[in-house]
Order: C-alpha cells, then structure tokens, then sequence
C-alpha cells in the first residue's frame, strides 16, 4: 500500500516515474504525444544493435575432489542483443542510471533492475520528493548500471556501453557514470578515452534531464559474459597480451574489507613462486597489463579475478572459496576466455588441517 501511495504521489508532483515500459512502446507513445519538440541530434529509436552471440558453459577441477551439488549453470544459451537508443528530453536517475521520459511519466524497462523483484518494485518509482532534475544540454551517454559502483559490475556491464555507442562518442558532450571524482571508474574511463572533464557522476541522489540523451540495455545477461563482451572491454582498455607470460600472481585482499584469507602469508610460504599483488589501487593500465604477462592467476575469490579477460590465452586460474555462491561467476569469465579454472572451498579463517596438500595441488594443476 505504501508503494502504491507513493507511486499516486509521484503521478502528481511529476518529480519521476510512476510506471515502467519497454522501450519501444515508450518512443510509440511519444511519437503521439510529442510532435511540436524541437528535433533533437538524432530521431528517438534505436540507433544500433549488436546481435546475440552463446553463452559459454564452465567447466571447472576441484583441486581437493570436493563435489558440487547440482550443476553451476543451465546450457548455453543466447545473449540478449545489445541495442543503443537515442531518447529527446530525457531524464537519468540514481546512481544505477534509471532512464525515465517526463512527457510519460514512464520509465524504460531496459534501464530498470532489481536483484530481488521486478521492475516496478524500484524504488524511484514511488520518491515523490525526488531532487528536482537538473538541466544538461548537449548529447549525454548514460553508463549507469545496477552495483556499478563495484568492479566487476562496472567493468562487465558498465564499461562496455562505451563500444556499443562507439560511433557517436564524438558526439558526446557529456558521459553519465557511476562512481565519483576519487573512485577507481574514473581511471577506467581515461584509459578508454574518456575526458574528465566531460565526465557527471552518478550517484543515489543524481537527477538530469538530458536534451539529447543515448543509452543501453545490459550489455550481457548476470554471469553470462560473451566473446563480444570480452572483445569489447580488451579493445576498450587497448588490451595486448605478452607474447611469453611467466609471472604467476597471487590476487591477495590482505587490503580488502571481506573475505581476506588468514592463513595466507602460510600457503604463500608453500608457494614462493607466486607474486602477491593488491590491485585495489593499482592504475587501470597497469592491471591489464599485470594480467596479460600472467601465466597463472590465484588467490581467494573476489572482484580482481574480473580482469580475466585481460589474461594470456595459455594463462591458468585458481580460486579459492568460502562457498559455491561465487564459483560460476569467475568460472564463467574463464571459460569464455580459455583459461582451465581450478577450485577449493576452504574456511578463510581456519586453516586447513592439510595445507600442504593444498600448495601441492595448486602445483600440480599449474605445471
């Protein structure tokens, strides 16, 4: 009841949304209500479209015969294709990038997600007192996502609307992203030629009413990466691989807030010829190039092993565990990119009562 209220009160103060509809029935609907605008650099529709390429499935050795208990993953399956849509006077939300239409009062499904809940249980749609949106002239390309404040949302999701929209970038006066001034996106962004000072940052309060705004669905469906994702982010951050990869990095989260292993520095002493590297400031350039000279890639689980797509195609992954929950996801990136994927669940505050046969079946997946 107290959504519906709310979403009845933003009917009326006219701050935001109250509904949710597919693209093309919002531009259908405008076309109606809106012919007496001033036409903007481009029609509103869908400028362009990237086909659906399959999914990749994982496959994945337990280096210690742990079992899985069902399978990680459905059969391959299709990608959703990619499309680029160009919206006059249109408004971005929040710092996951809402795209709504203030002639309609509707915002466009593409653009809306929830992890628990459909697209009208987002909570834009019942803010009545939302900010006011602030004017921006010009062509903005909104690269809001859902979690893109995180790496791998932002690198997987976020970063590779930058290649759909590739052909109107010169266009661009304005770069809607997640982040802020003193965040790691923005390091991301220069590399991918990005001017900062083109740069609006997305956040929880962001509100813009855009004269030209160009947008995009997801990219690739949540653990689904594909070939034209991988292609799109390694020609993204000017990806090239070392033609003789020997490094093997331990990805440590000794700097991490969560999942840091305790009995790391003790493995470690097992396996002296790993490199323990904390990418957690490391500039954007140089993790790409730390993971193309990578013959091996290990360490507990978490965000860093996003960079997979960046490894040589001879390179080997080795993730450590707490639970299954996460294991599809890094399999899924090292799948698509070639790369065998080797595994343990392990108590990251307990050491394991055999640790040495733990270092010796890293070895032995590696050699």
């Amino acid at each position: 009841m107290k959504q519906l209220l709310g979403r009845f009160a933003q009917r009326i103060t006219g701050r935001g949304p109250h509904g949710v509809a597919p693209f093309d029935s919002v531009e259908a609907d405008l076309v109606r209500a809106r012919a007496t605008l001033a036409a903007g650099t481009w029609p509103d529709g869908a400028l362009h479209a990237v086909e659906a390429d399959r999914t990749v499935v994982a496959g994945s050795f337990a280096l210690l015969g742990q079992q899985i208990p069902k399978p990680l993953r459905p059969a391959a399956q299709l990608s959703p294709v990619r499309r680029l849509f160009a919206l006059r006077d249109a408004c971005v939300a929040g710092d996951d990038g809402v795209v709504w239409c203030p002639h309609l009062g509707l915002a466009v499904e593409e653009t809306v997600r929830q992890w628990h809940g459909g697209p009208d249980t987002h909570p834009l749609l019942s803010a009545p007192r939302y900010p006011v949106a602030t004017p921006l002239p010009g062509v903005a390309l909104n690269l809001g996502s859902l979690d893109a404040g995180g790496f791998y949302h932002f690198l997987h999701e976020s970063f590779p609307r930058l290649a759909l929209a590739r052909k109107w970038l010169d266009h661009v006066d304005h770069f809607l992203c997640p982040g802020g001034p003193d965040s790691f996106h923005g390091g991301w962004l220069e590399l991918a030629g990005v001017p900062a000072a083109r740069i609006r940052w997305l956040h929880g309060h962001a509100h813009w009413r855009c004269e030209q705004l160009l947008f995009t669905n997801l990219p690739t469906d949540d653990c689904a990466p594909t070939l034209w994702l991988f292609g799109a982010i390694r020609e993204l951050a000017r990806w090239s691989p070392a033609p003789y990869p020997t490094r093997r990095l331990w990805l440590t989260r000794r700097d991490a807030p969560s999942r840091r292993l305790a009995w790391e520095d003790r493995l470690l002493a097992l396996l002296p010829d790993f490199e323990p590297v904390s990418l957690a400031r490391l500039p954007a350039a140089e993790q790409v190039a730390l993971f193309a000279s990578a013959a091996v890639v290990a360490g507990p689980g978490g965000a860093g092993f996003a960079n997979l797509p960046f490894c040589h195609p001879n390179a080997r992954v080795v993730e450590l565990l707490s639970d299954l929950l996460p294991l599809p996801l890094y399999a899924q990136l090292a799948a698509v990119a070639g790369l065998p994927h080797a595994w343990a669940i392990v108590d990251f505050q307990r050491e394991p009562d055999d640790l040495p046969a733990l270092a010796a079946a890293i070895r032995a997946f590696i050699s």
